[in-house]
């Protein structure tokens, strides 16, 4: 089980823009408390997967390398490892 801690959506972009993460802008499933995104991805466990032909881009970014990203109306959760 991974533990998940709460991010700022500036943080989330800084990920993003550094290149930690990645999104694949696959859909999310929606509910009345918000979206679990699918579309995050561990950038570098990707990478790894591609090298060593694990599966296609879309199992290694939405499953293989996939990050926990839940976002509220108000708040975003992500997984605690990538949090600083």
């Amino acid at each position: 089980m991974k533990n998940i801690k709460l991010i700022s959506k500036k943080d989330l972009d800084e990920l993003i823009s550094s290149g930690v993460i990645g999104i694949c802008h696959q859909t999310g499933n929606k509910s009345e408390q918000g979206i679990h995104s699918c579309g995050y991805y561990d950038v570098k466990k990707y990478n790894y997967g591609k090298h060593n032909n694990l599966g296609d881009n879309n199992y290694l970014k939405t499953n293989y390398a996939h990050i926990g990203v839940s976002i509220t109306a108000h708040k975003i959760y992500i997984e605690d490892k990538y949090v600083k």
